[in-house]
């Protein structure tokens, strides 16, 4: 679990941020072990480079920009699921019991 000072950076914002793929690539970067993968929390976690306009206000703006558009996202992802079942509902219905 990460704590972060909140007078500094935005919760919203960090949560968006780690999620990005800039973040995802430094991880992958820092990750060690073969079979499971981890991030080091003392060695690794503080070479994590994170975009972070010093402006609370601006990491605000950014936040409500892109929670929309994120959330729209998401909910074509879940349209496209439910369409996706119901596809495969209809070709393994079309098959004769065995």
């Amino acid at each position: 679990m990460l704590n972060c000072n909140e007078d500094m950076i935005d919760r919203d914002y960090l949560f968006y941020t780690l999620r990005s793929g800039l973040i995802a690539h430094q991880f992958e970067r820092y990750s060690s072990g073969a079979g499971y993968p981890e991030i080091n929390r003392e060695k690794d976690l503080p070479r994590v480079k994170i975009p972070c306009p010093s402006d609370l206000d601006t990491q605000r703006d950014l936040v409500a920009k892109i929670g929309p558009v994120i959330d729209q996202a998401r909910d074509v992802f879940r349209e496209a699921e439910q369409r996706r079942k119901d596809a495969m509902e209809v070709f393994e219905g079309s098959f004769p019991d065995a």
